[in-house]
């Protein structure tokens, strides 16, 4: 979620200084389409697909071996809410499981 936040305000920092050039006169929205059709193949946009699937798949698998002693409905709840907010939950991980060591259940 993090990653995408960042891709959005770099897409829309660079329209608006399309636009205050004169550059580029349509909405925001032809911008979004005509900046996906240039950067589909793009290795940033791959690079960001793989980065996020990765922490998702990790935080999820995460979640989902700490609450091993929960029920089932609760494990796949929380391991989708981790895989989420995959960037918070990693971090969360790192400094209150490992850093810490608090163990799981």
């Amino acid at each position: 979620m993090i990653l995408e936040t960042f891709v959005t305000n770099k897409v829309y920092s660079e329209y608006i200084d399309q636009v205050d050039d004169g550059k580029y006169t349509n909405s925001f929205f032809d911008y979004c389409a005509d900046t996906c059709r240039n950067y589909l193949s793009s290795p940033y946009l791959i690079f960001g697909l793989l980065l996020s699937l990765t922490t998702g798949i990790v935080a999820y698998v995460l979640a989902w071996k700490c609450n091993a002693k929960e029920h089932i409905i609760y494990r796949v709840i929380n391991s989708l809410l981790a895989m989420t907010f995959s960037d918070i939950y990693v971090v969360y991980y790192l400094i209150y499981r490992v850093l810490l060591k608090n163990k799981c259940y």
